[in-house]
């Protein structure tokens, strides 16, 4: 009731005035309103859609890292791949050098000498095991084995006796021998 005695005070022209600016005022207050309402939807919606944008951002970056690492495993494969296709080249190479070196030796073995085991070891050495009937045989076929140049160093490791007779005395006796060969 306070109110209508406060425009019940007010002169008639003073009203039409007061209620101009009344409502001028309001509609104001209420485009002010309106639009602070409306800015803070607007923020609300990019705030949203920042959030999106950061979630999708961080769903690149995490498949990128994938995709690094998955590189990085390739790349892993991949050297792996070039290692074993090396390897298996030099051992091609290697190999052929063996037969090399096989036929060498198989071209030298002279009558009444038999080889019963080859051994070959990757740094560069075979080892010859055989029998023989003569001690001179094996011998000349130690001194042929030395004097291909493929090979660098020919040793007799041991000569034995397979009857146990001594090596020494009888020629006749099936002797047991051991050669290495480096190269």
């Amino acid at each position: 009731m306070n109110n209508i005695s406060f425009i019940k005070k007010i002169v008639p022209n003073q009203k039409i005035e007061f209620y101009k600016w009344l409502k001028v005022s309001s509609i104001f207050i209420a485009s002010f309103l309106t639009c602070a309402i409306g800015i803070n939807f607007w923020q609300l919606y990019k705030i949203s859609k920042l959030r999106k944008l950061k979630i999708q951002k961080e769903k690149e970056i995490m498949d990128f890292e994938n995709i690094i690492k998955n590189k990085n495993d390739l790349k892993l494969e991949l050297d792996s791949i070039e290692n074993k296709i090396t390897n298996a080249e030099n051992a091609k190479i290697n190999n052929k050098k063996v037969v090399d070196y096989l036929k060498h030796i198989s071209s030298s073995i002279p009558n009444n000498i038999y080889l019963k085991n080859l051994s070959y070891d990757i740094s560069g050495s075979l080892e010859l095991k055989g029998e023989g009937s003569d001690s001179h045989l094996i011998a000349d076929f130690v001194k042929i084995m030395s004097q291909i140049q493929l090979f660098k160093n020919v040793k007799l490791l041991y000569l034995k006796s397979l009857d146990n007779q001594n090596v020494e005395n009888s020629d006749q006796a099936n002797l047991e021998f051991l050669i290495r060969i480096k190269f």
